[in-house]
């Protein structure tokens, strides 16, 4: 009579819930209905929308002229939902796409001045971590040449 062997599973698989909430997140550099902190931004956001929402798209690395498509859509403006979300999620910033949708549909304008405000800010931190970093130049080339038919010239 055979025997059978029963493995025992010691790890069980599992799923890895994760929210807007978590650890580790950070906040907005200013808050949204803090225009007076940079009033050149604010005064760009009043009298020219279009301009600043250019160029918050401009200095997300998106098309300068894709907000102006958001003349186009319907109730819930697409493109400024999609760079307020873009904008918190490659900074991993709290926030859920609730409120964003909520954000730029009821304070638009506030909206394109707080993510010109974090641009600004998160490109200020950005200089000042490159300038402060030190570059060691090598002029040694290898001693070796893996790839046959690279080398030293003869």
């Amino acid at each position: 009579m055979a025997m059978i062997q029963q493995q025992v599973m010691t790890n069980q698989p599992s799923v890895v819930v994760t929210s807007a909430f978590e650890p580790g997140r950070e906040m907005w550099s200013s808050g949204l209905f803090s225009c007076c902190d940079d009033m050149e931004i604010c005064c760009l956001g009043y009298c020219f929308p279009c301009a600043l929402a250019c160029q918050v798209s401009a200095d997300h690395g998106e098309g300068l002229c894709l907000p102006l498509l958001e003349l186009c859509s319907g109730i819930v403006p697409a493109v400024a939902l999609g760079l307020r979300i873009s904008v918190r999620e490659r900074y991993r910033i709290k926030g859920s796409i609730f409120d964003d949708c909520c954000i730029v549909t009821f304070c638009g304008i506030c909206s394109y001045c707080q993510l010109a405000r974090e641009l600004k800010e998160r490109r200020c931190r950005h200089t000042q971590v490159i300038s402060s970093t030190t570059v060691q130049v090598t002029s040694n080339p290898p001693a070796y040449y893996p790839v046959q038919g690279y080398g030293p010239p003869q």
